[in-house]
C-alpha cells in the first residue's frame, strides 16, 4: 500500500444551512508524487499512467481517491478517464471496476466485480463459464441494474478508450464508453445521496492483461437543499387495440430519493411505483381511462398531466392453430391465436377427439391442456373445438367445429429429451417439487432439445452460453433406461450445482423414485467419483443418503424392459457452470473413470418424441442401375426434411437379395448416395432403397434394382514402365480393368 497523504480538493463549505459546492480530483499521472489517493496491491504510478495490473498472472491492485467531500453525502458527480485493457495472454483476463460508495475505503483492494453496495461499473473481459462476459455491467445496491455484452476484441483494444460517467441528483446515470452512449437516464432503484470514496480496481488470474487508468477527473456536487420534483416530460395519450400492450412514461428531475405513483381515473394503481407504467394486455374496460403520475420527495410533489387511453374493440374470433400429444399419452396441448377465456376454454364439453374421452381442460394463456384417456403410440387424432371464447369483452367465439390434427409420440432409441423451464428463482430452484407443481411440467417446457446421451451440454462441456445466456431455470434430462442384461445396477451423477436423479420401477413416470442427488455442490463435468465440496457418496445410487428406492440401495433391473428416468437440474444465479449428467455400471464392474463419457447412450436409452412438425419429402427417387461385372454401381436420392427438434435429415441405405422383400441395413451407408463394392454376377437382381428420417418421421424411398451383366470384353493393355530395384529390373503393366491374379 502506498498512501498519498491528503485529499486533492475538499468541499468548500461545512455548514448544513449553506449550499455545499463541488469537490474534485484531476490527474494525468505525470507526477508520481501527486497527493490525494492510495495505491494498494499491484497498483503503481509510472510513465504517465496508473497501473492496476501488468500483463502478469495473479495480480490485483486499486487506486482509491481520498474522500473528496469531507464525509458529506453527494447527490451527483461527473467522472472522466481513459481506460486501457490489453495486451495480455492468449485469453486476456480479468477486468476493471469503477466504484463509489461508503464501502470503499482507502485500503480496499478489489477486482473487476468491485466492492460494496454502492455504485459499481464493471468492465469484465473474462467469461467464467456463465456467459456473463465480456461485458460492461452497472450495479447498485448489491444488484445488477444493466449489462451490455461486447466482443472481447472490442474491449481488449490495447489502447486508451474514453469513459464518462454522470450521476444525476434524480438518481439516473449516463455512461459513455468508446464514444458510445451505453446508458442514458438509467434508473438506480432507491438511489439517495451517499458519502463515500471513489476507486478503481483491476485483477488478473490464470490469464492476464495490462489494465491502466489515465487522464482522470472527477467532480462532485454535495447534497444540500432538497430540490423539489419536476415532471420534465408528460405522459402521452395513446390508442391501442384491446388485448395489446401499452406503456406510459414520464421524464423527471429533483433530488433523490424520489417516489412515483401512477393513477387511473384518480385512483392509485397498486404497485405502479416507477417512472413508467405498463399494461400487458389492455382490457376494453380501460377505454377512456385517464392516467397520471406523481413524483414526490421530502421537498414536495409534482403531478403530471393526464394521458387518455383509447381502446379499439377486439372483434376477431380466436383461431385454433395446432395440437400436439404428450409423452404420457394421456393429454394434448392445443394452441390458439390469442389468450382464451378460462371458463369456456376450461369446459371439457367443448372438445371432442374421436376414439378418446376428454377428461379435463385447463387454460394457460393461449394454450389449452387436455387430459384424455390413453392414446395409442404413433396414432393420428383430430381434435374438434366448439364454443370456446377469447378474453375480449365481446367474447368472440372460435369457428364452429374448428379442427386440429396431431400424431402421438413415437419411441426413438438412442435419444434423450432435454427440457428447459425458465424463470426459476434461487429459492424456488432448491426443491424439485417446485418443478413438478409447475403447470409447464412436463409437457409445456420453454425449450426442448434432442440429445444422444444422458448429459447436458453434450460432450462434457461446462456451459452452453449461446443456448443458455441467462440464469435461473430448471432443466431436465428425460427418457428410458433399457438394461442390456438383467442384474444389479449402480447409477452415478455429476453436475453443478443442484441436481436430482429419479428412476421408475417401470415405464410409468408416476412410479419414479429419487436415487441420487446433490442439492448444493459441484463436480467437474463427468466427475463421476470426484467432487469439489460435498461427499461424492451422495452422487451415486448405492451410497447416496437421498436414495428412496423402495427395495433399498440395490437396484435390480430386467434386460430389455423400459425404465423411466428423469434428471432434474437447477441453474441458480450464482452458479459458475451448468452441466449435469448420469452414467451407470453393473454392481460387480469397476467404477466409471473420471472424465469418461456417459454409458447412458445408444441402444440402452430412448425417449418418446413428438412427430408434430416433422416432414420428409423425397424429390428424386433412386433408379434402376445396370452395370458390368467388375465395376461398381452408384445409387442416389434427393430429399429434404424438417423437424421441431432441428435435427438434420438422416440416411440409411438398405438392400434385399433377389426374390426377397426383407431389407437389411448396409453398414456405413449413411449418405444421400451409395456406391457398391466391385460387383460380381452374384449381385445381379439385388434391390436397394434408402430410409430418410428426421426425429418423429421416417420415409422409405422407391426400390431400385441392380442388374449385373457379364463382362465379355478382354482386358486392354494401356501402359508399361520399369524401375531398377536391388540390381534387378521390375516391369509394371497397366490394364483398363482388374485382371485375374493367376493368369
Amino acid at each position: 500500500m502506498r498512501t498519498r497523504s491528503v485529499i486533492a480538493s475538499v468541499a468548500a463549505a461545512v455548514l448544513p444551512t449553506i449550499v455545499v459546492t463541488a469537490g474534485s480530483f484531476t490527474s494525468d499521472f505525470s507526477d508520481p508524487w501527486q497527493l490525494g489517493f492510495t495505491l494498494n496491491g499491484t497498483a503503481y504510478v509510472e510513465n504517465g499512467h496508473c497501473v492496476l495490473t501488468y500483463a502478469q498472472n495473479n495480480q490485483q491492485g486499486t487506486i482509491i481517491l481520498d474522500d473528496l467531500d469531507g464525509g458529506w453525502p453527494i447527490e451527483s458527480f461527473t467522472a472522466k478517464f481513459k481506460l486501457k485493457i490489453g495486451p495480455g495472454s492468449g485469453n486476456p483476463a480479468d477486468g476493471v471496476s469503477f466504484c463509489f460508495g461508503p464501502d470503499v475505503t482507502s485500503y480496499s483492494n478489489f477486482g473487476e466485480e468491485g466492492t460494496g453496495n454502492g455504485l459499481i461499473i464493471c468492465w469484465d473481459i473474462y467469461d467464467n463459464g456463465g456467459g456473463e462476459a465480456p461485458a460492461v455491467e452497472v450495479k447498485y445496491g448489491g444488484a445488477s441494474i444493466a449489462i451490455t455484452k461486447f466482443a472481447k476484441s472490442d474491449m481488449v483494444t490495447s489502447k486508451y478508450e474514453d469513459v464518462e460517467v454522470k450521476l444525476y441528483r434524480n438518481g439516473t446515470l449516463d455512461l459513455t464508453y468508446k464514444g458510445q452512449k451505453l446508458y442514458q437516464g438509467l434508473i438506480l432503484p432507491n438511489f439517495e445521496p451517499m458519502a463515500g470514496q471513489f476507486g478503481f480496481g483491476g485483477r488478473t488470474g490464470g490469464e492476464n492483461a495490462e489494465q491502466f487508468i489515465d487522464d482522470l477527473s472527477i467532480t462532485t456536487v454535495v447534497a444540500s437543499t432538497t430540490a423539489q420534483p419536476v415532471v420534465t416530460t408528460q405522459p402521452q395519450s395513446q390508442t391501442v387495440d384491446e388485448g395489446a400492450p401499452v406503456t406510459f412514461t414520464i421524464g423527471f428531475d429533483g433530488s433523490a430519493p424520489l417516489a412515483f405513483q401512477w393513477y387511473s381515473n384518480n385512483v392509485a394503481i397498486t404497485d405502479a411505483t416507477s417512472y413508467t407504467y405498463s399494461i400487458a394486455r389492455v382490457p376494453m374496460s380501460a377505454n377512456g381511462a385517464k392516467y397520471k403520475c406523481t413524483v414526490s420527495n421530502a421537498a414536495g410533489t409534482a403531478t403530471s398531466n393526464e394521458a387518455t387511453l383509447t381502446v379499439v374493440p377486439d372483434v376477431t374470433p380466436p383461431v385454433l392453430l395446432s395440437a400436439k400429444g404428450s409423452t404420457d399419452f394421456l393429454g394434448a396441448v392445443l394452441t390458439f391465436s390469442e389468450p382464451i377465456d378460462p371458463v369456456s376454454g376450461g369446459n371439457k364439453a367443448n372438445y371432442s377427439i374421436s376414439g378418446l374421452t376428454v377428461e379435463s381442460a385447463t387454460v394457460l394463456g393461449s394454450s389449452v391442456v387436455l387430459v384424455t384417456s390413453k392414446q395409442a403410440e404413433g396414432a393420428n387424432y383430430t381434435v374438434v373445438v366448439n364454443n370456446v371464447k377469447d378474453t375480449a369483452a365481446a367474447g368472440n367465439v372460435v369457428a364452429p367445429n374448428s379442427q386440429a390434427s396431431f400424431r402421438t409420440f413415437m419411441f426413438a432409441t438412442g435419444r434423450i429429451l432435454h427440457k428447459k423451464y425458465n424463470n426459476i428463482s434461487d429459492a424456488t430452484g432448491g426443491d424439485p417439487a417446485n418443478l413438478f407443481s409447475d403447470p409447464r411440467f412436463p409437457n409445456q417446457p420453454d425449450r426442448v432439445d434432442l440429445m444422444t446421451a444422458f448429459e447436458y451440454p453434450a460432450n462434457g462441456i461446462a456451459r452452453d452460453s449461446t443456448a443458455d445466456p441467462l440464469r435461473n431455470y430448471f432443466d431436465t434430462l428425460e427418457g428410458f433406461f433399457i438394461p442390456p442384461v438383467t442384474g444389479n445396477y449402480v447409477f452415478f451423477t455429476a453436475g453443478a450445482d443442484r441436481w436430482w436423479l429419479y428412476l421408475s420401477t417401470d415405464d410409468d413416470p408416476a412410479n419414479k423414485y429419487l436415487i441420487a442427488a446433490e442439492p448444493g455442490g459441484w463436480t467437474d463435468p463427468r466427475g463421476w467419483t470426484t467432487t469439489h465440496d460435498q461427499p461424492p457418496e451422495r452422487h451415486r445410487s448405492d451410497t447416496s443418503q437421498y436414495n428412496e428406492w423402495p427395495f433399498g440401495t440395490t437396484i435390480t433391473l430386467e434386460k430389455g424392459k423400459r425404465y423411466y428416468m428423469l434428471m432434474v437440474h437447477h441453474d441458480p444465479s450464482w452458479c459458475g457452470g451448468d452441466w449435469f449428467a448420469a452414467t451407470y455400471k453393473l454392481e460387480n464392474e469397476d467404477d466409471p473413470a473420471a472424465g469418461s463419457a456417459p454409458l447412458l447412450t445408444g441402444n440402452v436409452v430412448g425417449c418418446y418424441i413428438d412427430p408434430t412438425g416433422s416432414e420428409v419429402t423425397i424429390t428424386q427417387q433412386p433408379t434402376d442401375v445396370t452395370k458390368t461385372e467388375g465395376s461398381s454401381a452408384k445409387f442416389e436420392v434427393v430429399a429434404t426434411g424438417t423437424s421441431s427438434y432441428g435435427a438434420a435429415l438422416a440416411y440409411q441405405w438398405q438392400k434385399a437379395p433377389p426374390g426377397s422383400s426383407v431389407f437389411t441395413d448396409i453398414p456405413g451407408a449413411n449418405l444421400s448416395t451409395y456406391e457398391t463394392p466391385i460387383l460380381t454376377l452374384a449381385d445381379n437382381g439385388y434391390k436397394y432403397r434408402v430410409v430418410c428420417s428426421v426425429p418423429g418421421i421416417t420415409e422409405f424411398s422407391s426400390v431400385a434394382t441392380l442388374t449385373v451383366v457379364p463382362d465379355t470384353f478382354p482386358p486392354k493393355l494401356v501402359g508399361a514402365g520399369s524401375v531398377l530395384k536391388g540390381g534387378a529390373v521390375e516391369i509394371g503393366l497397366e490394364f483398363d480393368e482388374d485382371v485375374d491374379q493367376t493368369t
